[in-house]
């Protein structure tokens, strides 16, 4: 019988197969007593081909290292294809290659047949019983599904969830009860989850359906567990007995029951008019951090008897918890307000210009700056507290924390304090390892700065010693500088540094530092710490090849969801944009969509 093992294979480096010691020493199965090596070059299609009896390490060194040495420094593709004692392993190259090849092709084909299959069922309104009993065995015959008879029922139901047609998942389950034997529990779970996400579309009877199921799950498993108690949940929330997923919400929510748990129990309050346990729902999502969900911000709207109150307790939760809708919504929030305001200015999408001016209401923003009162409140709150009684400084020796304490005693304040290889990196990608260009990025901002007179910390690690010698050496004589050890989180010091040193201190930096705000675990500290952040800090848009920096300077209004100070009757709401990570508009600290509110009394 014929194994073939792929593996990569770098000279120098050890593989499964081939363990590389010395001259690329290799050595295999003691049961095994032929070897057949193809050695094949990933950029060519140039392949080495020879076989080897018995133990014959040193030709198996030769070949390999004959071949290796062409091209040092890339990686080869070896195939190993061991025969048992008793096989003839007289192949040519192409009977193997070719051999290998036609078994990817049928195992990809079998994949393609089965999935075309589901694709043509999920069109149908009614599938036989012979249709399901083959694309049962076509799963069972196709091994990248990892099916077995336990588990087929349940890779099907996952399978058929794929495609987001509630039909065909009733249609499915449907055929399992036709067939008169108990469905596995996992297959239910599935089905009652669907069932939740399109309960617009479930009949009487599913929902009947649901009820049953959800009964039997709790009787099979006795002692809920955290994903058991999130399916019966889903399940009885769409019910008629949707009290009593309220009910398992209640005993089960101090066991970290999942956002969706929360979801489907706030849906199900508001839609039956449970509005006081609703709000406690939805005040959860603001605690626990959540994004509020699409489902539950349209059930807040659309449900409740009086829209106005239910918009201006949305717009309140906003604000309290920093939270933004995201664009969809965004538009439930401006449809309802639409429908209640009655004023001269009508609720619309919006920009703010660069002063703070709203372009549907032509009122200005309110002012985004930090009190000497607040700063202090959160000053005290942030260092102390959160930054060292919480341990994010765990990966910190205290020699270490002394020595930064010991700088910023001696030379505060500063004007700027820089993250030092964020800046290094804001102008090339995180891959770069020229650290030339990275220790010019950072000298030009430094320089950049230091000619409107500012003082500056930088803040890096200590493997930037390694970095040339002249560009650090003429920083260092420029700025001061602490370096932390590489396992330490920079971003640490860069935050302590800029509140120690105080109201006037700004900093430099891509990172938005979204983790550290919910440390404070305070919607009032937090609402402050974000204010101070778009108050004071600089990132980094580009930086030149003559040493010009350009900077994304400070917004001079608030970010968060607030009513005007001189009209609170009008709100601007700022809608969450979907960036991806590591785009351009990731890193921008203000938003370009706004909703403006009137909502006349």
């Amino acid at each position: 019988m014929l194994f073939q093992v792929p593996v990569s294979f770098l000279k120098g480096k050890s593989c499964r197969v081939f363990v590389g010691t010395g001259m690329h020493v290799a050595h295999y199965r003691t049961s095994l007593q032929t070897l057949t090596v193809i050695a094949k070059k990933s950029d060519t299609k140039e392949y080495a081909f020879q076989t080897f009896t018995g133990r014959p390490t040193l030709e198996m060194n030769k070949f390999l290292y004959g071949f290796s040495r062409s091209e040092k420094n890339n990686p080869f593709r070896f195939c190993a294809n061991f025969y048992s004692s008793n096989a003839n392993p007289n192949k040519t190259l192409h009977d193997i290659i070719e051999e290998k090849n036609n078994r990817s092709f049928l195992k990809r084909q079998m994949v393609d047949d089965t999935n075309d299959y589901m694709e043509h069922l999920s069109t149908k309104t009614n599938i036989s019983v012979e249709e399901w009993s083959k694309l049962r065995e076509m799963l069972l015959q196709t091994t990248q599904f990892n099916t077995t008879e336990k588990n087929v029922e349940t890779v099907l139901m996952k399978l058929i969830n794929r495609y987001n047609i509630f039909r065909f998942a009733r249609l499915y389950f449907n055929h399992l009860k036709s067939l008169s034997v108990a469905i596995n529990p996992a297959t239910l779970a599935l089905y009652v989850r669907y069932m939740y996400s399109f309960k617009e579309q479930c009949t009487a009877e599913d929902f009947l359906d649901a009820e049953e199921i959800c009964q039997k799950l709790l009787e099979s498993s006795p002692m809920l567990s955290p994903t058991t108690a999130e399916n019966v949940i889903c399940g009885f929330s769409v019910t008629k007995n949707w009290e009593k997923s309220l009910e398992i919400f209640n005993k089960m929510k101090e066991f970290d029951l999942s956002r969706k748990s929360y979801n489907a129990v706030g849906e199900a309050c508001f839609r039956n008019r449970k509005f006081e346990t609703g709000w406690e729902i939805v005040e959860s999502f603001g605690k626990n951090n959540w994004q509020l969900s699409d489902n539950l911000t349209s059930s807040v709207l659309s449900d409740s008897l009086d829209k106005r109150d239910a918009i201006m307790k949305l717009l309140n939760y906003y604000k309290k918890y920093f939270d933004r809708p995201n664009l969809e919504c965004a538009q439930k929030i401006l449809t309802s307000a639409t429908q209640v305001s009655k004023g001269r200015i009508k609720p619309a999408y919006t920009r703010i210009n660069d002063r703070g001016i709203c372009q549907n209401c032509r009122k200005r923003l309110v002012n985004n700056s930090v009190n000497e009162e607040e700063y202090e409140k959160l000053r005290s709150s942030f260092l102390n507290p959160v930054l060292i009684g919480r341990d994010i400084f765990q990966k910190s020796n205290p020699e270490e924390l002394s020595d930064f304490q010991r700088i910023l005693k001696s030379h505060t304040p500063f004007d700027f304090v820089l993250d030092g290889l964020n800046i290094a990196y804001s102008a090339t990608t995180a891959k770069c390892k020229d650290k030339t260009i990275l220790s010019r990025n950072l000298l030009s901002v430094v320089n950049f700065l230091l000619k409107q007179r500012k003082k500056l910390l930088v803040i890096g690690r200590k493997h930037m010693m390694n970095w040339p010698r002249p560009f650090m050496e003429e920083m260092n004589k420029k700025c001061y500088f602490f370096l932390a050890e590489d396992v330490t989180h920079d971003d640490t010091y860069l935050l302590y540094a800029s509140l120690y040193s105080g109201i006037r201190t700004n900093f430099v930096s891509r990172d938005l530092m979204r983790g550290y705000r919910y440390l404070l675990n305070n919607p009032e500290l937090e609402s402050i710490f974000w204010r101070w952040q778009y108050q004071h800090q600089y990132l980094v848009v580009s930086i030149r090849h003559n040493g010009a920096v350009e900077f994304q300077t400070p917004v001079p209004y608030r970010q968060d969801c607030h009513s005007l100070e001189e009209d609170d009757r009008i709100w601007h709401v700022p809608c969450l944009e979907e960036v991806k990570p590591n785009t351009p508009g990731y890193t921008k600290l203000s938003n370009k969509t706004w909703l403006c509110l009137p909502l006349d009394r």
